[in-house]
């Protein structure tokens, strides 16, 4: 290894050479077009020049070129490019680089940074790496047991380099486009380390005997989205799995818990400490729940009402829609507007009194018949931005999204007159009964009918929770949903209601957003049944996407189809002579990290060590 001097990482002129080579490199990269041939003869002439020097001078240079201060400088020279091609995009057209990077745009393509790995001066430090190897070799010969694993390594990486080379020579990468009935191919339209070679002969002719599609049969998926410019672009897609995890792009993990076709929402009462007033009732027939802020229920034609508060002495008060934001409530009508502090506007659009939705028809409408649904549609301007959002009387906080946007209460008290009504008091257990002018007051009971049998009061509760339960009406999808347990992502983890009518989703890492909605038949697999002839013989096979076809020297891949052209299949083929030698070093190198890992054997031979 040289002197002390030597094993210091900087130390000595020969810590220069790797920057004079990247500059002289560049230099040549910005006046010459690099050619694969030409690529390897830079990164050879310099690597076995380098060397024949060193073992020429071996006290003065050789022990330095040999020495871990030069290693370490050509290998962090070699992490620097690694770098600049992971910051830099790769192999994309020039105009992606002008407009990304603007005036300099023409230094970084002219010192060939969109094609780190095809430069001049990646091939010099090469060249480098190749020069401090074999002269790290030579110092150490002759091959002994202990410094066994430093040879395979070294070898490893020579055999690494070399087939690296052979690739950047001889490699050959290019696209054959078949039809399902279609004639035989014999050539490809082939690309030679990213450049345009013209068409080669394959040396045999392959044919598409059979192009399938597999989709996924889900209707509704979920999906996630990352911010894109002005808009959003899918990042992930997910078939609804009950029960399998699935690992989030950026982070995390999500499972479905369960899916509702056609989502209802049921409210049940849970006794707690700390909690509000609750009551069960029903009106003429339809279940209501009065608790979570809803402390009055009307019956469908407006006659009867039933209150949860205070004792009353008389019938409620006409009632009206009525808006809260930051503590401020206004009435509003529809097609009305009313403006609140802060520059906040709320535009009343349309009101639904049984609020229903057609997923198909995407469109709103009023239920003929069933439980009353108060929806109010409105329109909110806040700071220039303009939204559309659903106000749910009796969901208060459903439909509310986390986009800048304040979250608006909203309460319907109907407009029609009140003829008889019945205030049930939580604290003192009291009913108060209103009917057509005289009042009656009597102990509250489970069960209790009233109002001629029109009221019946089921379940009260004086400090109590509602729990949402979500079901399914019917199996048919009208109103999709699914619940999710979300884990690891930047919101509170747990379970988490998605309806693919209201868009709700959840927020993930890196702003992308968790979200459950209808998509078309998505691509799941595609795959091609072809017929080859080499040599007089016939072989078939199917080829799909990781696994290929080999036909002697060339492997073939599926890597498109056209969503238009149910016949058309796209193969990729690919021959790579410098493959095996690379797949060779691998495993040498492992050998030799192995046997520097296991020292046994030198403690047992010591006379050999």
């Amino acid at each position: 290894m040289g002197t002390a001097r030597s094993h210091r990482p900087w130390a000595g002129w020969t810590s220069l050479i790797a920057p004079l080579a990247i500059t002289s490199g560049a230099l040549a990269q910005w006046l010459i077009a690099p050619r694969p041939a030409a690529l390897v003869a830079v990164a050879a002439l310099t690597g076995l020049g380098l060397t024949a020097v060193g073992l020429a001078r071996p006290r003065r240079l050789g022990n330095r070129l040999g020495g871990f201060g030069f290693a370490a400088t050509v290998l962090l020279s070699l992490a620097g490019a690694a770098a600049i091609g992971t910051i830099v995009l790769q192999q994309k057209p020039e105009e992606t680089y002008r407009a990304a990077y603007g005036r300099l745009a023409g230094a970084i393509i002219g010192l060939g940074l969109p094609y780190v790995a095809h430069t001049f001066w990646f091939a010099a430090l090469v060249g480098l790496l190749f020069a401090g190897l074999a002269i790290s070799m030579v110092q150490r010969w002759p091959p002994r047991r202990k410094n066994l694993g430093f040879f395979f390594a070294h070898l490893g990486l020579f055999s690494m380099v070399a087939g690296g080379g052979l690739s950047a020579m001889y490699a050959i990468k290019g696209r054959v486009d078949l039809h399902v009935g279609g004639p035989a191919a014999t050539t490809a339209v082939l690309d030679r380390s990213g450049m345009p070679a013209g068409t080669v002969d394959l040396g045999f002719s392959v044919k598409l005997d059979q192009f399938d599609v597999d989709r996924y049969e889900d209707r509704y998926r979920l999906a996630v989205y990352r911010p894109k410019g002005h808009g959003w672009s899918l990042a992930a897609s997910f078939p609804i799995d009950r029960g399998v995890w699935h690992r989030l792009p950026g982070g995390g993990r999500f499972t479905v818990q369960g899916y509702y076709p056609d989502l209802v929402v049921n409210d049940e009462l849970e006794e707690t400490a700390g909690g509000e007033p609750a009551l069960r009732v029903s009106i003429d027939g339809q279940d209501e729940l009065l608790a979570s802020g809803r402390d009055r229920a009307d019956s469908l034609d407006g006659t009867v009402a039933v209150r949860l508060g205070a004792r009353s002495a008389g019938p409620p008060a006409r009632g009206e829609h009525l808006l809260t934001l930051d503590g401020v409530t206004q009435p509003v009508r529809p097609g009305g507007e009313v403006r609140f502090p802060g520059g906040v506007s709320i535009k009343a659009l349309r009101f639904f009194r049984r609020f229903g939705y057609d997923i198909g028809t995407r469109s709103a409408y009023d239920r003929p018949s069933g439980p009353e649904n108060p929806t109010l549609e409105v329109q909110i301007t806040t700071g220039g931005q303009l939204v559309h959002r659903w106000l749910y009387a009796n969901f208060a906080g459903h439909g509310e999204k986390d986009d800048g946007v304040p979250d608006v209460g909203y309460r319907f008290v109907p407009a029609t007159p009140v003829e008889r009504a019945v205030t049930v008091d939580a604290s003192r257990r009291e009913v108060t009964v209103v009917d057509h002018g005289g009042r009656s007051v009597q102990p509250y009971a489970d069960g209790l009918t009233l109002l001629d049998g029109r009221v019946r009061l089921s379940r009260l509760l004086a400090s109590a929770r509602v729990v949402h339960r979500p079901s399914s009406a019917s199996a048919q999808e009208k109103n999709p949903a699914v619940e999710v347990d979300v884990r690891g992502v930047p919101g509170p983890d747990g379970r988490t209601l998605l309806s693919a009518r209201d868009g709700d989703a959840v927020k993930l890492a890196g702003a992308a957003v968790l979200t459950f909605e209808r998509r078309p038949a998505e691509v799941r697999a595609y795959r091609s049944r072809i017929t080859a002839v080499r040599d007089g013989r016939t072989e078939t096979a199917v080829v799909a996407v990781n696994r290929p076809m080999t036909l002697g020297p060339w492997k073939l891949y599926q890597v498109n189809f056209d969503e238009h052209d149910p016949t058309y299949s796209g193969l990729e083929v690919v021959r790579d002579p410098g493959a095996p030698w690379v797949f060779l070093g691998f495993l040498l190198t492992g050998l030799g990290v192995l046997d520097a890992l296991t020292p046994k054997w030198r403690r047992r031979h010591p006379e050999e060590a």
